[in-house]
Parts: structure tokens; C-alpha cells; sequence
């Protein structure tokens, strides 16, 4: 009988959880487009609750304001009961005839990268950092931007929940009471964003030791539900690194594992294993690495530095941090999520 009980309850809490964490989150409990419910295509989006060709054509016009195109993507996601939505990638069909992963970031106008990036948020609102390339993209092209500067703190608050951070309502106060941005969004929207983000300012000090552990485990039943494999391309100085064991994403600290000898090799680096220390070795110019296996430490010249993600064996292929033993060489790191893809690229400085 306890099995069972068992067994429906997993299904309860799988089936869920999606809905729960979707009514309480920011991202997703901040329905700011209530305020512009007498815009006429702000209406249309909530009714509809899905991306037309109508609406992609609007968000995509230069002469709609920034503020009302958000208040539309809102209303898209502003649902009773949470479903599931791909609108990123039908918008992108719609104005630009291609998938996200097609598109070029660089070449894209502030604009563009904010209603990419928002969509892509309320999309993947369980793995923001999905969004928070191209929002941070659109703040460094439209800084002075209260909507771009609001919604990019609502994405980081929403990764800082998921982490269970104490700084969830100190980014986005810092946006709210920011005198020097241009205030673009109506002061009844702002309102609504200030009144459900000032719910987590105690949070820190009020939470019990018992929630902290039903927030873990809430996570970790996240985690389940949204673990999609994630496939990493890793590219040196442009060129593509084709490995026979896959790169791999660590979920809990979002940091790129790739297999040792691969990936040293080809930024030119000596490497070896010693089986006495159950180490392995990079050494390129006056730099020597040692990485013991399955171990979150390295030394670099001999000095000790603690890794927030372990080494470990997959399938025959020692898996190291690509971020950290690359800067460690002298490399330069950047990555960009695409969907469920993510390219890291490094270059030499």
C-alpha cells in the first residue's frame, strides 16, 4: 500500500509542480499587461494566448513603443493555468524567416534582442539564463530603458530563486528605484511588478530551515521535469572541436564539462595522467594545471584553487571545467545559450 501511495504521489507532485511554480515566481506572478488591457492589441494577445502573425508583425514594428510590446508578450503568457509555448521560435519564423539558432545576436537592434529575449524567458521561465544573453544584450543598447532594465532584474531574480538566492528582491528594487531611467512603463504596470517582487524583501530572514529543505527538494523535482539534455558545441579560434565523448552541461552550476585530452591537445597543451596522484596534467608555456579526478580542485603552478563543479569520468574520458582550465591557459571563454543548444566559443586574448 505505502508503495503506491508512493508511487501517486511522485505523479501528483510531477504533474504539479509546472503549475505551482509557474503562479509563483517573477517572471510568471508579475502580469504588468493588466495595466494596459485598454491597448487594443494588449487585448487581443491575452486572448489569444498565442503567437499570430498579427502580433509578431506588431512587436516587430520599430514604430510600436518598447513598453506596450512588452505588455503584449506578457498578455501572451498571462493564462490562468500555465501550458506550454514555443512563441520565441514561431516569432522568429514570422519576422525573420529562421529559428533562433539561425539568427545572429550581434547583428540584431536593441529591440529585437528585447522581445527575443522576453519571449525566450517566458518560454524557458524554469532555465533563464536561456534569455539572459540577449536581455543583457538589449540593456547595453537601450540602458537608459525602464522596461528593458525591469524585465532584464525580473530574469535575474527568477535564476536567483531557482538557486535559492536572498537577492531577489534587491535586484529588482535597485531598477525600481533607479531615478536616471527613462520611466517608459506606465506607473500602474510598475506598481504591479513593485507589489508581488517586495513579497520576497523578508524572505531571507523569515525563511525556516524546513522550507529551505522544501525548496531543495522542490528543485530537485524541477530538475526531473525539466531535464532535456543539453547539447554543447565547443569552437577554438572559430574552428569546431568534434569530440567522441560529448561536452556536457553541469544543471546545478550551469558550467561545461569537456573531455581533458581533446580539448588540450587542440589549444596545443602537453597533457598526461598520473595514476599515483589519480590526477591529470596541462602544462603550455610557464603554466602547469593539475586537476585530481573527481575532485572540485586544481592547481595551477602548484597553488590551490577550489572549483565550484568536480571532475569526473564519462564513458572512458576525463570531463573537466572548459571555463576555468581554459582562462587558466590564458584563453578567452564566452558561450550563448540557443534553446537547447549551447556554442562556447574561446579564443586566444
Amino acid at each position: 500500500m505505502r508503495l503506491y501511495a508512493k508511487f501517486f504521489l511522485l505523479v501528483f507532485c510531477l504533474l504539479a509542480v509546472p503549475s505551482l511554480v509557474y503562479a509563483d515566481s517573477p517572471v510568471t506572478s508579475t502580469p504588468f499587461s493588466e495595466a494596459y488591457l485598454d491597448e487594443p492589441m494588449v487585448e487581443q494577445a491575452k486572448a489569444e494566448g498565442h503567437m499570430t502573425k498579427e502580433i509578431a508583425d506588431y512587436l516587430s514594428n520599430t514604430d510600436n513603443p518598447l513598453a506596450l510590446k512588452a505588455a503584449v508578450i506578457n498578455a501572451l503568457y498571462n493564462q490562468t493555468e500555465w501550458q506550454e509555448k514555443n512563441l520565441a521560435e514561431i516569432y522568429a519564423e514570422f519576422v525573420y524567416n529562421k529559428s533562433i539558432e539561425e539568427l545572429a545576436p550581434d547583428t540584431l537592434k536593441g529591440e529585437e534582442l528585447y522581445c527575443l529575449g522576453y519571449l525566450i524567458l517566458l518560454d524557458n521561465y524554469l532555465t533563464p539564463s536561456k534569455a539572459l544573453p540577449y536581455l543583457e544584450a538589449a540593456q547595453k543598447k537601450m540602458a537608459d530603458s525602464f522596461t528593458v532594465s525591469i524585465t532584464l532584474a525580473l530574469a535575474r531574480a527568477q535564476e536567483s530563486l531557482l538557486n535559492q538566492g536572498e537577492d531577489i528582491w534587491p535586484i529588482t528594487q535597485e531598477v525600481l528605484d533607479d531615478p536616471t531611467l527613462n520611466q517608459d512603463m506606465k506607473p500602474e504596470a510598475v506598481e504591479i511588478i513593485r507589489s508581488y517582487m517586495s513579497l520576497y524583501q523578508d524572505t531571507a530572514e523569515q525563511q525556516s530551515a524546513e522550507a529551505q529543505i522544501q525548496a531543495r527538494e522542490m528543485r530537485d523535482i524541477i530538475d526531473v521535469i525539466t531535464g532535456k539534455e543539453t547539447t554543447v558545441n565547443v569552437y577554438i579560434n572559430g574552428t569546431k572541436i568534434n569530440y567522441d565523448v560529448a561536452p556536457i552541461l553541469d544543471n546545478k552550476t550551469n558550467r561545461t564539462l569537456v573531455p581533458f585530452r581533446k580539448t588540450f591537445e587542440t589549444l596545443g597543451a602537453m597533457v598526461w595522467y598520473e595514476d599515483s596522484t589519480n590526477s591529470v596534467y596541462a602544462t603550455k608555456g610557464q603554466t602547469l594545471l593539475r586537476l585530481p579526478v573527481g575532485e572540485n580542485k586544481a592547481y595551477i603552478n602548484g597553488q590551490l584553487v577550489i572549483l565550484d563543479v568536480a571532475t569526473r569520468i564519462k564513458d572512458k574520458r576525463t570531463m573537466v571545467p572548459l571555463r576555468f582550465i581554459s582562462q587558466a591557459l590564458g584563453y578567452q571563454v564566452t558561450s550563448l545559450p540557443e534553446g537547447e543548444l549551447i556554442n562556447v566559443h574561446i579564443y586566444d586574448r
